[in-house]
């Protein structure tokens, strides 16, 4: 039985064809990788969304209570109004995009305002700009959650247009071994204040000074006064970047 010999070129040839199938099956594997984890991101983030807007239609009750005048005779009716005015707000706030949160404020303060005429004291202005003021704070801390100010970065990267606003909104608040551990036990979980000191180490004054900071930049919320802490998508984006970056092999 006679042996037959390959000539070169039809070798070269399988090589290059088992090369092109390589290249194929890496940029399919890493589409898919790309695909799974955005499929992951955006439930997370969902359901991030989701159960602080639940968690606030519950409490904003207290926070109007606490904030309008109970001697005004109006002040059970306007309570009510005034619940059912947010449960509106939040349920605009799960179907809307982050670039359209300012147009709902405008919305939801002409509204107001309309209401507002139909008021019968003059006083019945002060607890109307209470509202709008919870509103605001409302729809900020929404924005912080919803919008990641750290993207995944895909495709070319382009060094000239990393912003030097990056050291002091992103790179010295992580840069501080306190921080950094408190981002990665809120990445984890929700934190009481009182379980944050435990883990830190820190009361008081010397706790805060961290906790203001973080979220000053936007890495951590608190769902209301005296309630727990939650990490923003700037916090989780950060906390993963960071990982990647501590789990890559340099050559």
């Amino acid at each position: 039985m006679n042996s037959r010999t390959v000539p070169e070129n039809e070798i070269e040839e399988l090589k290059d064809e088992i090369e092109s199938l390589n290249d194929e099956v890496r940029r399919y594997r890493e589409s898919l990788r790309k695909e799974i984890k955005n499929m992951i991101t955006n439930t997370v983030s969902d359901r991030m969304l989701s159960s602080y807007i639940d968690h606030q239609s519950s409490e904003i009750t207290k926070e109007i209570e606490r904030n309008i005048n109970e001697d005004c005779d109006m002040s059970k009716d306007c309570v009510e109004k005034f619940n059912d005015f947010f449960n509106e707000v939040y349920e605009e706030l799960k179907d809307i995009e982050s670039g359209e949160i300012d147009d709902l404020v405008e919305r939801k303060k002409k509204e107001l305002d309309n209401l507002e005429e139909k008021m019968p004291y003059d006083r019945c202005r002060y607890c109307f700009e209470v509202v709008f003021e919870l509103m605001k704070k409302e729809t900020r801390l929404f924005k912080s959650l919803e919008t990641p100010t750290l993207k995944q970065t895909e495709g070319e990267v382009e060094p000239h247009k990393i912003s030097p606003d990056i050291v002091k909104d992103v790179l010295s608040p992580l840069a501080n071994e306190i921080r950094l551990e408190i981002l990665k036990r809120l990445y984890q979980e929700n934190m009481s204040f009182s379980q944050i000191s435990e883990i830190t180490d820190l009361k008081g004054g010397n706790l805060m000074f961290h906790l203001d900071l973080l979220r000053e930049k936007g890495f951590i919320i608190q769902k209301h006064s005296g309630g727990e802490y939650w990490i923003t998508n700037k916090g989780q984006r950060s906390i993963e970047l960071l990982h990647n970056l501590a789990t890559t092999t340099f050559i």
